[in-house]
């Protein structure tokens, strides 16, 4: 992997100075050898996840059979159903993916105003480059049928495809359907802090302080159909899963600092 960090410093005056920084990184990783006597559970780790150690590719790939191609009948006089004969669904197993974030980009600007008495700092953070199951829907439509897609038949083209991902499901065990792209770009943290004007501080016997508010994931914007694709039951692990983990919070703090 690559990781590289660039600060620029384009504002330097007494009454405003603004500091740019980019930190990015690269990080890719390949199984180039096995035991022949490795276990199966080895090849294929995480089970129905979809999760699978081959060599000459990542570290729990994303490997399952694919959808390729449905279609919809009516049954029973109801229309815009997706049965088990609809669907066309691969013998063999293809390559999704790498399940955990390729590529990562942080950009965090600060801005500073009167003689450093007021600092805005923000970070936006981007990763991307994989596919993950959202695990969290699957749960909800192939293992429990309990979505819009399990329980009514309409024409909506979302709910189809839940139905055909089900399908998927009940006739090849496979859930390729529900994989997408976990891209994600987050607005990590905003914070204000207000550097305290010496002449108070003595007033009250302290050497310096400061008034700090932030918050912190208080945005997401991502294509991912599971709520939030940042989470993870395992964490530490390259072995990725969502479910029954929830959504990052959004948290807000209040921090004074004194110096005496």
């Amino acid at each position: 992997g690559f990781e590289g960090l660039i600060t620029f410093h384009l504002i330097d005056r007494p009454m405003v100075t603004f500091v740019l920084n980019l930190n990015g990184s690269i990080n890719t990783n390949k199984l180039v050898q096995a035991n022949p006597n490795a276990p199966p559970g080895f090849f294929q780790s995480g089970g129905f996840n979809g999760y699978a150690n081959r060599v000459g590719y990542p570290l729990y790939g994303g490997w399952q059979k694919p959808l390729l191609s449905w279609h919809t009948s009516t049954v029973n006089g109801y229309s815009n159903i997706v049965t088990a004969s609809d669907i066309v669904v691969g013998d063999t197993a293809v390559y999704l993916g790498p399940t955990a974030p390729t590529q990562t980009l942080a950009i965090a600007p600060t801005l500073e105003l009167w003689r450093h008495r007021f600092r805005l700092h923000v970070v936006v953070e981007q990763k991307g480059g994989y596919n993950r199951l959202d695990y969290t829907t699957w749960v909800g439509c192939a293992l429990i049928p309990n979505c819009v897609g399990a329980a009514y038949n309409t024409s909506d083209p979302k709910t189809l495809a839940q139905q055909a991902a089900i399908q998927v499901y009940n006739v090849a065990g496979s859930n390729q359907p529900f994989f997408n792209s976990g891209d994600f770009t987050r607005l990590r943290e905003v914070s204000l802090t207000w550097n305290i004007p010496q002449e108070l501080m003595q007033r009250l016997s302290v050497a310096s302080g400061s008034l700090t508010v932030s918050g912190r994931n208080l945005w997401l914007w991502s294509h991912w159909t599971g709520g939030d694709p940042e989470t993870n039951a395992n964490p530490g692990s390259l072995f990725i899963r969502t479910f029954p983990v929830p959504p990052l919070p959004h948290s807000f703090n209040v921090r004074l600092n004194l110096n005496f």
